[in-house]
């Protein structure tokens, strides 16, 4: 059975972002079917095994953005994160670069730059 996406906030985000850099509507349709598939709810703060655990999922976040949770721990801890679930270390490490590592600091649970850094991998 095929599942209907429900869209919200963030997957218009994701629409949009992704339209605008060049992606043709079903590019953009199968990209977001993927990504849905992956944490059903286009959420950038979701850790790994803990969707419906929402304080688990904002105390890893605040703990990277804060720096109590490493850019080393946060890459090899081997848990799924965000939108695209990234797990594999050097595409972690890239992720964080992207948003807490870069200047402006920006949340690694930020909607925006984690779409950012998906068309730029």
């Amino acid at each position: 059975m095929i599942e209907k996406i429900a869209f919200n906030e963030n997957s218009n985000k994701i629409w949009k972002y992704l339209s605008s850099s060049g992606y043709t509507s079903q590019g953009v349709a199968g990209l977001m079917g993927n990504l849905y598939a992956e944490d059903h709810g286009f959420k950038p703060n979701l850790l790994q095994g803990k969707d419906g655990n929402n304080g688990a999922c904002e105390k890893y976040t605040q703990d990277v953005d804060r720096g109590t949770y490493s850019k080393q721990q946060f890459s090899t801890d081997k848990k799924g994160y965000g939108i695209a679930q990234w797990t594999f270390s050097t595409r972690k490490a890239g992720l964080y670069d992207f948003t807490v590592g870069n200047s402006p600091k920006y949340s690694i649970s930020d909607i925006n730059r984690q779409v950012a850094y998906l068309v730029k991998e």
